[in-house]
């Protein structure tokens, strides 16, 4: 098939853009022909039509090759501000239009409203939807903030229902978005169908061991990856356990000045390894070495640096989220722990015990053998597929 994948910041870190990067990769390797346009998602961005540059709004949105084979990049109908992002652009659509089939990857589904006007089946695959991802980034924000961010993902909201209803059909990672999308839109075919992990390349070096770092990994800046509750619930397990493993913060960009004093605050200098820009070849290595993986997110759609841990052999920690409910069964192949921050670093006190302690070899064992059985990206790669035939033969049911 010649399949147009529609995503935004494809050469990024986070959720989204491993989930594209993988999928191209996977269905090239397949003999499909793949072109990724990437949606501007930035208010300064060159290729948009922007009010605070009168030239382009003669100009318009342009396409431009990217910096990679079988990439384009796609300015957006108005860049200031985000629903307006979302708007079909004439260029655009005339290119989707070439395709056999026009693939979303997304963090919300309004990004599939661009490809409304191609004439092609669209399928979405979704993490979660707006208002549930930014709930906790609101509430850090101050008031006047606040009600503007709240209305515009209250318009957001709208456009998502939209495209969900629009779409041919969509594609989610857990079943709490499975049942958001089936209240959304009704008449819309959608499966659980989550994207999945390299399993040879993310494997363990040998056998696990207790001796390696806590590690935990994500967007270093990104409020709702909880670094805050990671800090404060490693200052807790040093004071109850001061012979207690090190911690190695790592990811794209950097801790926001906040989380950098509060590593000074608790007292976690010398024991807080903070790896910012990591160079995705390290990842592997960082894994293997490590003896637990922490993950303290205020909301995930799935988690794939939690499902790329367990892949290497490594027991996971996590906050309890629609993702990780999904993706570790609790007590086997890792610990969900509560959201209410007062109960949350006495939980990953015990549950990081009980691994470094007793279960560790056990979880790391089991931990690797259910990601193989059901997230390897050979099979999740097979689910794609099968929508794909499905809505460009005949329009049938999943």
């Amino acid at each position: 098939m010649r399949i147009a994948l529609l995503t935004q910041g494809f050469q990024t870190a986070g959720g989204v853009q491993a989930v594209a990067r993988w999928l191209r990769d996977g269905l090239a390797t397949r003999g499909h022909v793949v072109q990724v346009f990437d949606v501007a998602s930035a208010s300064s961005s060159s290729l948009s039509r922007r009010l605070v540059s009168p030239r382009t709004w003669i100009t318009g949105p342009v396409l431009e090759s990217g910096t990679e084979d079988n990439l384009t990049m796609a300015g957006a109908a108005l860049a200031e501000l985000e629903p307006l992002r979302y708007l079909p652009v004439k260029q655009l659509t005339a290119r989707l239009s070439e395709y056999d089939l026009v693939q979303v990857v997304c963090g919300g589904p309004a990004l599939a409203r661009v490809a409304s006007r191609s004439g092609r089946p669209t399928v979405i695959q979704v993490a979660t939807f707006m208002k549930w991802e930014r709930e906790s980034i609101h509430k850090a924000l101050p008031i006047g903030q606040r009600s503007v961010k709240t209305a515009l993902t209250h318009w957001v909201t709208r456009l998502e229902v939209r495209a969900l209803r629009e779409s041919s059909a969509v594609m989610v990672e857990n079943e709490q978005m499975l049942q958001g999308v089936r209240e959304a839109a009704p008449g819309t075919p959608v499966v659980v169908a989550p994207p999945g992990v390299d399993t040879t390349r993310f494997s363990p070096s040998g056998e696990w061991s207790p001796t390696g770092p806590i590690v935990a990994l994500g967007r270093l800046g990104e409020h709702r990856k909880g670094w805050d509750r990671v800090l404060k619930a490693y200052a807790h397990l040093l004071s109850e356990w001061p012979e207690g493993p090190p911690l190695v913060v790592a990811g794209r960009g950097d801790l926001t000045p906040a989380n950098r004093d509060l590593i000074s605050f608790l007292g976690l200098e010398g024991r807080v390894d903070v790896r910012h820009d990591l160079p995705h070849d390290d990842l592997v290595g960082l894994l293997r070495g490590g003896s637990m993986f922490w993950q303290t997110s205020h909301e995930e759609g799935l988690g794939i640096a939690a499902l790329e841990a367990m892949a290497c052999g490594l027991p996971v920690i996590a906050t309890d989220t629609a993702g990780t409910r999904m993706t570790i069964r609790h007590g086997q192949t890792g610990y969900l722990v509560s959201q209410d921050d007062a109960k949350l670093p006495g939980e990953f006190l015990v549950h990081s015990r009980e691994i470094l302690q007793q279960t560790g070899p056990t979880i790391a064992r089991l931990a690797r053998e259910d990601v193989v059985a059901r997230f390897d990206a050979e099979k999740t790669l097979d689910s794609f597929e099968e929508i794909y035939r499905s809505v460009v033969s005949s329009g049938s049911e999943l």
